[in-house]
């Protein structure tokens, strides 16, 4: 996870005066591992998450994301 960290870390240098970042959040394990490292870094961040309704267990995901991001203080929607 350093490593990921670390590099993260350098692309998100080349954008000093972005104010927030918005991630797509799915809940999956890359965009959640995207989004936690993004919040170690202390970047500003809103995830979005968009509820197809294609899916049986569709409106457990959004609930899922929702819940990730209460924990970890990240805007959702």
């Amino acid at each position: 996870m350093t490593l990921i960290i670390t590099s993260l870390q350098g692309f998100f240098k080349q954008f000093p005066d972005t104010s927030k970042y918005v991630v797509a959040f799915s809940g999956g394990l890359d965009s959640t591992v995207l989004l936690h490292v993004m919040h170690k870094l202390n970047l500003s961040l809103h995830a979005v998450h968009v509820n197809h309704h294609i899916e049986r267990e569709c409106d457990q995901w959004e609930q899922h994301c929702k819940r990730i991001c209460e924990s970890w203080d990240i805007q959702f929607s």
